[in-house]
């Protein structure tokens, strides 16, 4: 069975404390608005009927699906996971401009498609995790319709890769927090 639709879900809003911090490997609730939001995504998912519902297992990802999903089977899949910023983990830009290296600073603007951070996971890791997470489901093995909760590097990742963007301009394709991307396919290919 070929896959039709792929509803993309990047997980609801996180406590205030998190906001404007890099939060990738670091396993935060979402805050009480980010569950209300959830579950007010529960009806918009229903009517798309997804036969499959694969999450990241970061906690963040993991309430956005059960409260957006409600009763339904959830398979958890690792891969999904935001990039790991190792010693930049929870830091502000702000403090990471204070600890970096102008050289990781350089590395990060110029070559993010580069970019190891420190302690941490690099961009080349990052997407062939992720390219092999989506590699999976476009095999058509999950379902026609499947709903994928995750973050905003792997939701960028995959958006960059169906559009043919270099990993520079990802983040012109950041979906908010808490919102449904319908990615369409005929017969296996994208149709933006």
């Amino acid at each position: 069975m070929q896959i039709r639709q792929i509803l993309l879900i990047r997980h609801c809003e996180v406590p205030d404390e998190y906001r404007g911090r890099y939060i990738g490997s670091t396993d935060v609730p979402l805050s009480e608005a980010g569950r209300a939001a959830a579950r007010n995504l529960a009806p918009q998912l229903a009517s798309f009927a997804p036969e499959t519902v694969v999450s990241s297992p970061l906690r963040r990802a993991v309430e956005t699906a059960e409260l957006a999903a409600p009763g339904r089977e959830i398979r958890f899949d690792p891969r999904l996971t935001e990039i790991d910023f190792g010693a930049w983990e929870a830091l502000t830009f702000a403090e990471i401009e204070q600890r970096a290296t102008p050289e990781e600073l350089r590395c990060w603007s110029e070559s993010p498609g580069e970019m190891r951070f420190p302690g941490g996971e690099s961009f080349p890791a990052f997407r062939r995790r992720v390219d092999a997470a989506f590699a999976e489901l476009f095999a058509g093995t999950a379902g026609e319709i499947v709903a994928v909760v995750t973050h905003g590097g792997p939701a960028m990742r995959i958006l960059a890769t169906l559009h043919h963007l270099p990993a520079e301009r990802q983040h012109e394709l950041l979906p908010p927090r808490g919102s449904i991307t319908v990615l369409n396919f005929h017969q296996g290919v994208f149709q933006p």
